[in-house]
């Protein structure tokens, strides 16, 4: 599939009856892996790489969510496409896949996908990388571990970078999306997917 889609069911019984087919497949794949795993080194490299390919398939298929691991909820297909930089040139890193998604993760994907675009209208990477930079400076390690109290430091620079209010509680909102829920974890999950 190259679109994105959804794939709800309205009927209690059809619900019923799909999450005990996933929940099916799910026993045997375990089922399937664990045996592999017992056999250990024994097996040939051709059935190591088909368990590899097994596993792809399985983890690409629609029996549970990629993003929070549901597999009792509707889900939508999503084709994942390259991100680009500020000025909307492809990056050729980026990896061509797609993914299944329960419908809540996907909207919560789409919300924040246009909070972003909306930060990025008001903040450039430049900001952000600045601010980042600003960032690791204010905060560090001490004795007793990282000197950190919430958004205080980051609330602060942002204020003396200049950005409005309504900036800096989208920016803080897009952090805590990418585990960023205090200064220093914006500095060590969030800031990578900040920059991209």
């Amino acid at each position: 599939m190259k679109k994105e889609r959804a794939i709800i069911i309205k009927d209690l019984r059809l619900r019923k009856a799909r999450n005990e087919l996933r929940t099916l497949l799910n026993l045997w794949f375990n089922d399937q892996w664990a045996s592999i795993r017992e056999a250990g080194p024994k097996f040939s490299k051709n059935v190591q790489d088909k368990c590899s390919d097994l596993e792809i398939m399985f983890e690409n298929s629609i029996c549970y969510c990629g993003s929070c691991g549901t597999s009792t909820l509707d889900m939508a297909y999503v084709p994942t496409i390259p991100s680009t930089n500020e000025w909307d040139v492809p990056n050729p890193y980026a990896i061509y896949t797609h993914e299944w998604v329960c419908v809540e993760c996907n909207s919560k994907r789409i919300y924040i996908s246009e909070l972003r675009k909306k930060l990025l209208s008001e903040m450039t990477l430049m900001d952000i990388e600045e601010f980042l930079d600003k960032l690791s400076s204010g905060v560090g390690l001490s004795r007793s571990g990282w000197k950190c109290h919430g958004y205080e430091e980051s609330e602060r620079i942002l204020f003396e970078m200049e950005i409005s209010k309504e900036t800096q509680d989208k920016f803080l909102e897009l952090c805590g999306y990418y585990d960023g829920y205090c200064d220093c974890e914006i500095l060590l999950n969030a800031s990578r997917h900040l920059l991209k």
